[in-house]
């Protein structure tokens, strides 16, 4: 088996090709799309399953989209084994596609990990077929996966040891432990922070803090637009009163954000003159510690409600920010409306609907699974790039 530009090329022999050819259409990957699936004759030796190096060729296959944190993910950041707390954790469910690609086929030499050699309990995942990290090109733990840095008031605080191939911060400055544990304490004293997430920056304050949300109103030059909130489904629930077809919404893998009915419990300054929140789950491992963090440094129980405001769009220059470019998911009955070009939201550009069974072609010893969605080809986020200096 390997990918090239048209998609995924089997190579398959058996008593139960038929079987097999059925399953890989209705038993998929969680974030697999199969759009079709084309079949021909071909001679094939019986060896055992091997991933092949990937093969080059005209892309005709679309980008994959980044998907939130998945539920596996998160319990490994909140247990106590080796990931314990990284910012970077993802598998095969979850975590960074488009936003790290840099061209077709996708492989990790092909992405913004490309820098970062795996471990050999890394490299031990990658390579079980059993592992649900089996091939997972963005798998990353603290002994060789990326870090964490916040740079605030002059200095740069770097979460542990940094790489010298590959690290991201600078060398040769002040180092804590826990970079999070400081920028939670930055938000709960008001402070306003420019945060680094999937395809890139957005600014965020504490939502109860109606001096936080002015002054980022100013900075932004967004007199009465409304903000976006982050929350987890509790918290959602605490602001606001999101229907069934709303929390359907919020766990979308695509983690959009989605209207919902607000109950009056944050300043004004968040959406004013609004009666809806716009409201998006925590959909990388950073975020999730974030509000944890927050909630701590502020004092509240976790079990307590939070909001964290946040404007997505990166600075363009001093004291400004550049508008949102994308529209904004409102559920209704049996609707499933179009999103923002990110995270897994964007429509098929073939007009396929996610989960559609794909079409079958001459179902024979060899099996070609193409995908026919987007020919955009690997591109970055527009959402992208780095705060100017």
């Amino acid at each position: 088996m390997l990918n090239d530009g048209a998609g995924v090329l089997i190579r398959a022999t058996g008593a139960r090709l038929g079987e097999f050819l059925a399953a890989l259409g209705a038993e998929a990957p969680p974030l697999a799309r199969v759009d079709a699936i084309e079949a021909r004759p071909a001679r094939v030796e019986r060896r055992p399953f091997r991933i092949a190096p990937s093969a080059g060729g005209t892309v005709a296959t679309r980008v994959t989209p980044d998907a939130a944190t998945c539920p596996a993910c998160l319990a490994e950041i909140r247990g106590t084994g080796r990931r314990h707390g990284y910012a970077f954790t993802n598998c095969t469910h979850c975590g960074p596609r488009y936003t790290i690609l840099r061209e077709l086929p996708y492989d990790r030499a092909r992405t913004s990990m490309a820098p970062f050699p795996m471990c050999p309990d890394c490299r031990a995942e990658y390579e079980d077929p059993a592992d649900r990290r089996f091939h997972a090109q963005p798998i990353a733990c603290p002994a060789c996966g990326p870090r964490l840095w916040l740079e605030a008031e002059g200095i740069c605080l770097v979460d542990g040891p940094v790489r010298a191939e590959g690290a991201e911060a600078p060398q040769g400055v002040p180092r804590a432990s826990d970079p999070v544990a400081e920028a939670a304490r930055l938000l709960a004293q008001g402070g306003i922070l420019a945060v680094k997430g999937l395809g890139g920056f957005h600014l965020a304050c504490d939502a109860r803090d109606r001096d936080a949300l002015r002054r980022l109103r100013l900075r932004k030059r967004r007199p009465g637009k409304p903000f976006a909130l982050m929350a987890t489904e509790e918290m959602a629930a605490e602001i606001a009163d999101p229907a069934e077809a709303d929390r359907v919404l919020l766990r979308d893998p695509a983690a959009p954000v989605v209207l919902v009915r607000g109950r009056r419990r944050l300043p004004e300054e968040v959406a004013p003159g609004m009666t809806t929140l716009g409201i998006m789950r925590p959909y990388t491992p950073l975020h999730h510690r974030l509000i944890e963090g927050l909630r701590r440094a502020a004092g509240h129980d976790l079990g307590q409600p939070l909001g964290r405001s946040a404007g997505h769009r990166q600075w363009r220059g001093a004291g400004g920010a550049g508008g949102h470019r994308r529209r904004v998911p409102h559920a209704r009955p049996g609707h499933r409306p179009a999103a923002r070009r990110q995270r897994g939201t964007r429509p098929p550009a073939d007009g396929a609907a996610p989960g559609a069974r794909p079409r079958t072609r001459n179902a024979a010893s060899a099996r070609r699974v193409r995908s026919r969605a987007a020919r955009a080809g690997a591109r970055r986020a527009d959402e992208g790039g780095d705060l100017p200096s």
